[in-house]
């Protein structure tokens, strides 16, 4: 099972946290942190695996702030996380934008993670399957990595609410058909006391700004090793 923290744009002391996590141990629960671009040469030095937040478009050239897939994986980034609803919302990235951040992951042998899901609107027009799987099949390209994809209801994302159990299920089932040996993770609002009922209905967890507290994350690997 999947877990992945992350930080998004908070400030983490990435070195005391990693001091504290690395005290836990799990048998069930792949750790993987996702902290800001300055925190990933520090956090490589973790026994848990890396990921980045988000990765470039362009190859290595005149791109003046952005960070290429070839960098991260210098600083030994194994995973990315790509789509995600923030990036979707405030940055108004495109499934073929999307597409060539994946391709890049790809070609660096980095595990790209795609982050789906659909608006507040679009769930309540009754549409949002299709939405999800639009974006899966716009994005995704086939590669020697099993598929990672997180399903993250941008409703839900920091709100507090989460979908009821059958609704995720619902969409976790359809990426599931969509693509068969995909592993599906929820995000969205996910926290310690929630965090063993979402997990009980996907293959891991995507913790978003309740990660960025190490005692937080902490209670939510003990509940998933509870199941």
């Amino acid at each position: 099972m999947y877990l992945v923290a992350n930080f998004k744009a908070h400030a983490v002391d990435i070195e005391a946290y990693m001091r504290r996590l690395e005290t836990v141990f799990s048998k069930k629960i792949r750790v993987i942190l996702a902290p800001p671009y300055p925190y990933l040469l520090k956090a490589s030095a973790s026994r848990f695996p890396i990921s980045s937040q988000d990765v470039s478009p362009y190859q290595e050239g005149p791109y003046t702030g952005e960070v290429t897939a070839s960098t991260l994986k210098d600083c030994k980034v194994a995973f990315c996380l790509l789509g995600h609803s923030e990036r979707r919302n405030l940055n108004h990235e495109s499934n073929d934008l999307i597409k060539k951040k994946f391709l890049n992951c790809i070609q660096a042998q980095i595990h790209p993670i795609l982050c789906v899901g659909e608006t507040l609107e679009e769930h309540a027009q009754g549409d949002y399957l299709n939405i999800i799987k639009r974006q899966i099949i716009d994005a995704l390209i086939p590669s020697s990595f099993p598929p990672i994809i997180a399903y993250e209801p941008v409703w839900a994302i920091g709100s507090g609410k989460t979908p009821d159990p059958a609704s995720i299920k619902e969409v976790v089932d359809m990426i599931k058909k969509t693509v068969p040996n995909a592993s599906v993770l929820y995000g969205g609002s996910v926290n310690g006391s929630n965090a063993q009922k979402l997990g009980a209905i996907c293959d891991g967890l995507l913790v978003g700004s309740a990660s960025k507290d190490v005692e937080t994350f902490i209670q939510i690997i003990q509940q998933l090793e509870a199941l």
